[in-house]
Parts: C-alpha cells; structure tokens; sequence
C-alpha cells in the first residue's frame, strides 16, 4: 500500500490564517494571509522569534488548535479515496504542543491516519534529538509520497526521490490541493 505522509499545519488545516486572527487580536493588528510571505512567520512578520514561539504555542495549549476544522477538500477526498492509502502526519511543532497537534490530527482524521510523527521545532525547549528537520526524518523512513507547504522541505524531499507535491500557500509556488488529490488518485490500482 502507497504510504503519504502530510505536514499537518497549513495542509491538513488553515493554522496560519488563525494564528494571524488570533496574533491581531492580541496585538490590534491586522496581518492578512497575504501578508505571510514566507511559512516561517519570525521571516515575515516584525517580531522576535520568542514572541512567535509564544504565540504559535499558546493558541495550542489555550485549546484553540483543536477547533480548527480540516482543509474540505482533503476531508472529502479521504472520504472518498482515503483507505486506497496509508496516511501519516509528519509535522514540526513544539514538544510541548505535540500531543495537540496529534489530538487534532485523531480527532478528525483519526480514520485514516494511523501514524503521528513530529520533528520539534526550532526553540529553547530541551529535547532528545532523533533528527534535526523534517528531511533527516524522511531519510529514515519510507515514504512514498510527501505533501508539504514548506517549499524548502519540498525541494529537499524531491531530491531524496519521494513523489512530492507543495500545496499552495501565499507564500509558496504550490499547486491547488484540487490539482494534487487528482494526482494522487491516479496512484489508486
């Protein structure tokens, strides 16, 4: 069976664009998603790092993580197709947010996926260190196909030899998730 593994954040869910509702609320500013020029918001957005961290964590561990509703296209597509393929989450995240991320994941993909793999993001955070990004993960395990939103994980993955497909992003070159999933179809024997 064809294995796909799919980042969570920006993917399977629209996390950035509630980060930035959930940033302008505490900030008073008004970010757009089209003001997201890179998947890294320290890159994008004039804050410090930390205070990035802070935020990307805090909307998880404040619970609001879990309301995000997954992207609709992909939610029909597995309806559809989903058990033609074994799906997995790699994702990168804190190690403290982690579990949320998988509660999410189960809770409203838990028919498909049947494997939560993260990578822990760049922070302060002590951590044993299995592999430093989501690539050195990818080299260790089989994968047949790779949907990302990072452009560089993208293009690092291609590299390695894995089906990969880049979902659009404001700040990516990806295709529309409709242009992909009818792609991936045409894997089904």
């Amino acid at each position: 069976m064809i294995t796909i593994a799919w980042d969570i954040d920006c993917t399977l869910n629209d996390y950035i664009l509630e980060i930035l509702k959930y940033i302008n609320y505490h900030r008073g500013t008004n970010f757009q998603l089209n003001d997201t020029t890179h998947y890294n918001l320290t890159k994008c957005l004039p804050f410090q790092e930390k205070e990035i961290w802070g935020y990307l964590d805090n909307f998880k561990l404040e619970g609001k993580y879990i309301l995000l509703k997954p992207n609709s296209e992909i939610l029909q597509w597995l309806k559809k197709y989903g058990d033609n393929f074994h799906h997995i989450a790699l994702t990168a995240c804190s190690v403290k947010t982690a579990s949320i991320s998988a509660q999410w994941l189960f809770t409203y993909l838990g028919n498909w996926f049947r494997g939560f793999y993260f990578v822990p993001s760049n922070r302060d955070e002590k951590h044993i260190e299995y592999d430093k990004n989501k690539i050195e993960w990818l080299k260790r395990h089989k994968v047949d196909i790779y949907i990302e939103d990072n452009e560089d994980n993208y293009l690092q993955a291609k590299k390695l030899g894995i089906e990969c497909y880049l979902i659009k992003q404001p700040w990516n070159n990806g295709e529309p998730v409709k242009e992909i999933l009818k792609k991936i179809t045409r894997r089904i024997k």
